[in-house]
């Protein structure tokens, strides 16, 4: 299995899931493909554990008011589908957590933190305000009239 056999979706997904799934792997590649990531078999098995939580959560919370309130003696099967629902976004959020994992497995964590961002930049950076300060003061040195006195 690989990420192209994935985003042909399944069978028993609609069109509209099918273009769904297309879109999510064309958006994963270069988010992995930048990151450093091997595409492995395994890492694909993630990514479709992510999509197919995603494409259920999706068809359970379309079907919790489907256009009309819910009547006296429904309340049972709402909180049943809500119960479901919460149940398959927990699964969703382990198998991110788990895609995420494997990703810094295979190389560079999938994502970053602000921090991770910003460290490289600092690094870059780093002595340019004492360069500067002294640039400055070694200037005004130069240029500075003798006091009149």
């Amino acid at each position: 299995m690989n990420l192209k056999e994935l985003a042909r979706g399944e069978t028993w997904m609609t069109e509209t899931e099918r273009r769904l799934t297309r879109r999510f792997i064309r958006g994963m590649e270069p988010v992995l493909a930048e990151r450093g990531v091997a595409h492995t078999p395994l890492l694909a098995l993630r990514v479709h554990d992510v999509l197919v939580s995603y494409v259920l959560v999706r068809r359970l919370e379309a079907g919790l008011f489907p256009g009309t309130t819910a009547e006296h003696g429904d309340e049972r099967a709402v909180a049943a589908v809500v119960e479901a629902v919460s149940r398959a976004r927990e699964r969703m959020r382990k198998a991110m957590k788990e895609l995420e994992d494997a990703c810094t497995k295979a190389g560079t964590p999938i994502d970053t933190g602000l921090a991770d961002v910003v460290k490289p930049l600092l690094r870059a950076t780093a002595g340019l305000a004492e360069e500067a300060e002294a640039q400055r003061k070694k200037e005004d040195t130069g240029t500075r009239l003798p006091a009149a006195g």
